[in-house]
């Protein structure tokens, strides 16, 4: 009798169009899915979407921002309850524009097959470049100066965290010893062993004010935590990977992101898709939605694509 796979849990972290965050519920069905909504989102449209757990106390998520740290944090706490004391089990964590673009079933026997645990790809921060040591050692205050908007205030919020950025000292970079500050993709998945591990010291408010001021911490703070750890860095595909001169969001999990991070999908990505093996694909509208699947399938079916995530093609 086949060993039955473990199970995952689906974080979702959702701030517009609940019909697309509707159908990637539906195709996540009869698992775990624990959606959290911006709270300067109107919740009521996704209250009556079937089978996921609503976070109550949602966080007002700010682009670049801890807020997105904390927003992640209930995530992750709901998500464990709903897993319960279930063994092998983990959380992915995938946003309202993501949508599987291949059987739901072969990304559990992926994460079955592998002999890592926590998908979980970094690169270093303090790498000697003024790019990367930047988003750690300037402070950063897209909290309370967001990002968004137009007119005469939008600019003068960025005129605020530009000029607060550039006039304050930096950071020094042994004030995160003894933790390794290293960079990558939002969009993972964690065992729920590695999370009931590293949970208390991302509560820890030591650790907190050291990533609170960061730009974007959320694709530095929990790769940071695991790959410091001395068990679960052991525990992931490549370790910290060297960035070899590539921008960083050339380093996903299991999902098709385009390189520059802002580009909706449409059917003229499917190539793309396919090609890179990835079990999800974002960012996709639901407007788009149908065009996306039925492009993916029309170029599998001449092509199928590699069996695995291209970083992962032996």
């Amino acid at each position: 009798m086949p060993r039955p796979m473990p199970e995952i849990a689906f974080g979702v972290l959702a701030h517009q169009d609940p019909e697309m965050t509707r159908r990637l519920a539906a195709a996540l069905a009869g698992h775990p899915v624990v959606l959290h909504v911006d709270a300067t989102t109107d919740i009521t449209p996704f209250r009556d979407i079937p089978g996921v757990r609503l976070v109550e106390d949602r966080v007002d998520v700010r682009w670049g921002g801890f807020s997105e740290v904390e927003a992640v944090l209930r995530v992750y706490r709901d998500c464990l309850e709903e897993l319960g004391d279930a063994p092998g089990s983990s959380i992915a964590l995938l946003s309202g524009a993501d949508f599987p673009v291949r059987p739901l079933e072969e990304f559990f026997a992926y994460a079955e097959s592998v002999p890592w645990s926590e998908h979980v790809r970094a690169i270093p921060v303090l790498d000697g470049t003024p790019y990367m040591e930047n988003k750690v050692r300037r402070r950063h205050f897209y909290d309370a100066a967001p990002v968004g908007g137009s007119g005469f205030s939008a600019k003068r919020r960025g005129a605020t965290r530009r000029g607060l950025s550039t006039l304050l000292p930096r950071v020094k970079p042994s004030a995160f010893e003894p933790l390794v500050p290293v960079w990558g993709s939002t969009w993972t998945m964690l065992s729920r062993d590695c999370l009931l591990d590293i949970l208390p010291q991302a509560h820890d408010p030591k650790v907190q004010a050291l990533f609170r001021r960061t730009q974007t911490p959320l694709e530095m703070y929990f790769a940071t935590l695991v790959h410091s750890h001395p068990t679960w860095s052991t525990r992931t595909e490549f370790g910290v990977e060297p960035r070899d001169g590539k921008w960083p969001s050339e380093f996903p999990n299991f999902s098709y992101i385009h390189p520059t991070l802002g580009v909706w999908l449409d059917g003229s990505y499917a190539e793309e898709i396919v090609e890179s093996g990835g079990y999800f694909a974002r960012k996709i509208r639901s407007s788009d939605l149908d065009e996306v699947l039925a492009a993916v399938e029309q170029v599998r079916a001449v092509s199928p694509g590699p069996s695995a995530p291209r970083a992962q093609q032996a």
